[in-house]
């Protein structure tokens, strides 16, 4: 059930999305503050890509990968064989058509958990703003464990609940935000440790990158009102549609970055030998 309502928010806000942030439905990340968005967006891909070290020929999944933009860099600029998973129709249908015949990416219509990777073949699995859509995090967690080579590495991008939210924070931010983004739960810091580690990961290192990522939702934000001056559709799915509370939910997430509640991490883990 959980993944039918996530997949069909998606393809319903499909249009939409692609209008409002392009083909990578994901934070951007300003190193400078002098990035335009367009480079920031791109940034958030290649500093992860980057602490990761991925090299020509690795072998990376990307768990949640939207329309493949992600993949698409992954294999363009890095030289590595992605595979690519999502479960919203929609998305699958537009990245595969962007494929243009290249053997890589490769994407999958399937749950990450459904996946039929081998075990210890891959080289990188990279989770860019999806954890959150999983209830059982440590199970997804586990499988990018099980697919990774020895040495293979982990990177996630996440939302991450603060450590201590007071109540009105709870009330007003964390909890709408969940529910309103078909997300299960917000996992804290220790929580993204315990589950790394329960999996086997070592080496965990995190990094808050909220002061770095914070200024897109301002300007996203700026682009839904544009567009709604003058496109009679988008009224349909920001003000009426079932998807109405997109606009708030986006200033519950803004307001929860600025007083604390939420933060933007990136993890960061290693495979043993």
């Amino acid at each position: 059930m959980l993944d039918r309502d996530i997949s069909r928010h998606y393809d319903d806000l499909d249009t939409w999305y692609r209008a409002a942030w392009g083909e990578h439905v994901h934070h951007g990340l300003w190193q400078t503050g002098r990035e335009s968005q367009a480079e920031a967006v791109r940034g958030l891909i290649t500093y992860l890509a980057d602490t990761l070290a991925i090299a020509p020929d690795d072998r990376v999944c990307d768990v949640g990968s939207g329309y493949g933009g992600t993949a698409r860099i992954l294999s363009s600029d890095y030289g590595a064989e992605v595979d690519a998973y999502t479960i919203s129709e929609r998305q699958h249908t537009l990245a595969v058509a962007q494929r243009d015949g290249a053997p890589s990416p490769r994407y999958h219509l399937m749950n990450w958990m459904d996946n039929d990777m081998p075990d210890g073949v891959s080289d990188v699995v990279v989770a860019i703003e999806s954890t959150e859509h999983f209830e059982d995090k440590g199970a997804m967690i586990a499988e990018m464990y099980r697919v990774l080579k020895p040495s293979g590495r982990v990177g996630i991008y996440t939302w991450v609940a603060g450590p201590s939210p007071a109540d009105w924070q709870l009330r007003r931010l964390l909890e709408p935000i969940a529910i309103e983004g078909h997300l299960p739960n917000l996992g804290d810091e220790s929580d993204y440790h315990r589950w790394l580690a329960d999996a086997g990961f070592a080496e965990v290192r995190v990094e808050n990158l909220t002061r770095n990522v914070r200024k897109t939702l301002p300007l996203i934000s700026l682009r839904m009102l544009r567009r709604l001056a003058w496109d009679i559709r988008a009224w349909r799915h920001i003000v009426f549609g079932p998807n109405r509370v997109l606009a708030k939910t986006m200033v519950r997430i803004m307001t929860a970055y600025y007083t604390g509640a939420m933060t933007y991490g990136m993890f960061v883990a290693k495979k043993p030998d």
